[in-house]
């Protein structure tokens, strides 16, 4: 069996300051090849004084089909959702070129030590990733077998008529609508990796079907993967959305897990995540999506910090201020006002 190689992804010019503190922590109990795609051959000489290897796409490769294309994916933050939406064009060159499985982690994504690589070679299908509701995906953790899945699974994309709401979520089309539709359309070429064990009641109105959906293929992982949810309940919302303030202990109601009904055990000698719901015990977690860009995370304060964010006792809403937050905040509201006065002038 061939394990697959790793691959995060950054689109665009600045690296973003918590990449390379994400990727060091995941180097430190992770062994296995690990690649950064970019698109911009001046970042590459920072990664690589860090000894992180990277590989340069053709932006000319990654251009979205005009299927896709919308004003909404340029509106926020200087193009986000186009970006992250052409990292799978990306992904694919790179799958082109290397031939091997990839798993995918998005740059804000805390991986333990206990993550599964193997077990995706016993998925049917040859694409999954999590969902955080049923139409809604989240390539916190995207996995592709092989090139050939995943250039169909973009054809498809390509091909398929933008919808404006999708599994009872209004919401634009973006890589996570498109996702989420993509494990309904198209099920014998994607799944979904189980986010809940099966017998845990922790999810909104406990409909069967979504809770046999969200645990899908948990037989074959005994464990669970973090869309968002969980790591936007114990470390908070991104700060630059909120004017510098971090929302702790609060979960999107769209969302279909409720973590407020979960209990968190933090194993500190085998640096592994547990989730307890009800009679289920000690169901392992494998990653956690930090929303919130938590540079703690990424660091040796992690320990301390998750046996605090993870004590019951704590679990009310509550607010942490994030200067950063703060100032990237004023600085993208700043920019977004030149661009509409640039286009009322012209």
């Amino acid at each position: 069996m061939i394990a697959p190689i790793v691959v995060f992804v950054h689109l665009g010019n600045q690296l973003p300051r918590w990449l390379i503190p994400s990727i060091l922590d995941f180097k430190k109990s992770h062994d296995g090849q690990v690649y950064v795609i970019l698109n911009n051959k001046s970042n590459s000489d920072s990664l690589r004084s860090k000894k992180i290897s990277t590989w340069i796409v053709d932006d000319k490769k990654i251009i979205l089909p005009d299927t896709l294309e919308n004003k909404d994916l340029y509106y926020f933050r200087n193009g986000f959702w186009r970006e992250s939406t052409r990292r799978f064009w990306a992904m694919k060159e790179f799958q082109k070129d290397f031939r091997y499985p990839i798993i995918h982690f998005e740059s804000d994504v805390k991986v333990f030590k206990n993550f599964p690589y193997n077990s995706f070679l016993q998925l049917d299908q040859p694409i999954a990733f999590p969902l955080s509701a049923p139409g809604y995906g989240v390539a916190s953790v995207f996995y592709s077998r092989e090139f050939h899945a995943l250039d169909e699974l973009l054809g498809n994309w390509g091909d398929s008529s933008s919808q404006k709401k999708l599994a009872e979520i209004n919401h634009f089309v973006n890589d996570m609508t498109l996702l989420g539709s993509s494990v309904i359309n198209y099920p014998y070429l994607v799944t979904n990796l189980p986010t809940v064990h099966p017998k845990c009641n922790c999810i909104e109105h406990h409909k069967v079907i979504t809770h046999y959906d969200l645990s899908a293929n948990f037989k074959i992982f005994s464990g669970v993967f973090d869309g968002a949810t969980l790591g936007q309940f114990l470390f908070g919302f991104d700060a630059r959305n909120e004017r510098g303030l971090r929302r702790l202990y609060k979960y999107r109601e769209y969302h279909t897990i409720r973590p407020n009904k979960l209990r968190f055990e933090y194993n500190s000698s085998r640096e592994s995540l547990l989730m307890n719901c009800n009679e289920v015990q000690n169901t392992e977690i494998f990653n956690l999506h930090i929303h919130s860009k938590d540079l703690r995370v990424f660091s040796d304060k992690f320990s301390s910090l998750i046996v605090r964010r993870t004590n019951p006792n704590a679990f009310n809403l509550r607010w942490e201020f994030d200067a950063w937050a703060l100032k990237e905040s004023i600085i993208g509201t700043y920019s977004r006002i030149k661009k509409e006065i640039r286009k009322l002038l012209n």
